[in-house]
């Protein structure tokens, strides 16, 4: 019972995003395991339940005893080795995985977005550069109980390029006028929206509305219908 076998691997895997999830766990009302991120950002489960409260502790220490491989590693070779000349398709002890991937694992590295930063960051630490030098970045909620699974603010039309935090997500939006020709009152900008936590992998949606007299750009950004969809 050494190493995790694929039902197992499966079962405890979040049921919200669907990523490989390691103690300490959050169970919903349904009990659907949730990773820590899910069920810190999350306004709940994506099967619609809230999350329990109190610590899953019989859980976490049946799941501490198992090993898992790499996420990032595990399609590799395994004659092959990370820079400190272990096996790269290894198995790890749960609290052996959390350091892997803060500091050992040579597979997910990741530049930051932010324009001018040339940081290099982790796929699992991207996230704490954001919010240590380019923070603090606002948090939205959702916009009611009725509507847990999406947020909605109002950009102005003067906005050029800023980074809110949405559920699991650091979202980077970007707002611009065509080049070619001087703004006009009815010139209608270009808005992307994208996701930069990398270790988010909770799918979006998004739309916005323009209200040129109001000067305000509308967008909402939703939770993908998808992510519903899971059996219970």
């Amino acid at each position: 019972m050494e190493h995790i076998c694929p039902q197992i691997e499966r079962l405890i895997s979040c049921h919200t995003c669907g990523a490989q999830s390691l103690p300490p766990f959050q169970l919903c009302e349904a009990a659907h395991v949730n990773c820590p991120p899910c069920a810190k950002y999350m306004a709940r489960c994506s099967c619609g339940d809230e999350f329990a409260d109190g610590p899953q502790v019989l859980l976490d220490w049946t799941v501490s005893a198992l090993k898992f491989k790499c996420k990032h590693c595990g399609t590799v070779n395994a004659e092959d080795a990370d820079d400190d000349g272990r096996t790269a398709n290894r198995w790890y002890a749960v609290h052996e995985l959390h350091r892997h991937y803060r500091s050992e694992c040579t597979r997910n590295a990741f530049q930051c977005p932010w324009a001018g930063c040339d940081h290099v960051a982790r796929v699992e630490t991207a996230a704490d550069h954001y919010e240590t030098a380019h923070g603090p970045i606002e948090v939205l909620t959702p916009t009611g109980p009725d509507r847990w699974y999406a947020v909605q603010l109002k950009i102005p039309l003067t906005a050029d390029e800023f980074v809110k935090k949405i559920f699991n997500g650091y979202f980077m939006f970007t707002v611009r006028y065509p080049s070619y020709r001087p703004r006009a009152q009815d010139t209608k900008p270009h808005i992307t929206v994208r996701n930069i936590n990398p270790a988010d992998e909770v799918l979006y949606t998004h739309d916005w509305t323009l209200d040129i007299p109001r000067e305000d750009i509308t967008v909402t950004v939703s939770i993908a219908t998808e992510m519903f969809d899971k059996s219970t």
